[in-house]
């Protein structure tokens, strides 16, 4: 989902979720009725040129995209921002380009969104 200010995912099929926000207030609830569908969310390059995701303060997906495309291309950015939202106590996977459409790769593992494996690797703390 591409919105004003950024650009993130929502893996499932349980209805709408808005993503026309424009307030950080807005985007916290997109992600909350996300979550609470049980989708798979994701912040995706929150770098500039990506384009820029403007919600830093918002928190709650499951994952973020630390890398997309070459890596020369701001992606140390995303790492950064990956890394205080960890030292600052949250729970968040990194992830890569996708590999194939409905395909995300974390740590090196492809999940696809319908895979219960999905929900045991994001709860595993090993």
């Amino acid at each position: 989902m591409t919105t004003y200010k950024g650009h993130w995912n929502v893996w499932g099929d349980r209805g709408w979720v808005d993503f026309r926000t424009l307030t950080p207030e807005l985007m916290a609830e997109a992600i909350r009725v996300a979550r609470a569908r049980g989708y798979l969310t994701s912040c995706n390059h929150p770098r500039p040129y990506g384009p820029p995701w403007e919600f830093a303060e918002v928190t709650g997906s499951h994952c973020l995209e630390v890398w997309n495309g070459p890596w020369a291309v701001f992606n140390s950015v995303s790492l950064a921002y990956y890394e205080r939202r960890l030292n600052a106590g949250e729970r968040l996977v990194a992830v890569d380009v996708a590999l194939d459409a409905g395909t995300v790769r974390v740590s090196g593992c492809a999940l696809h969104p319908d895979d219960d494996r999905r929900e045991r690797a994001y709860h595993h703390r090993g």
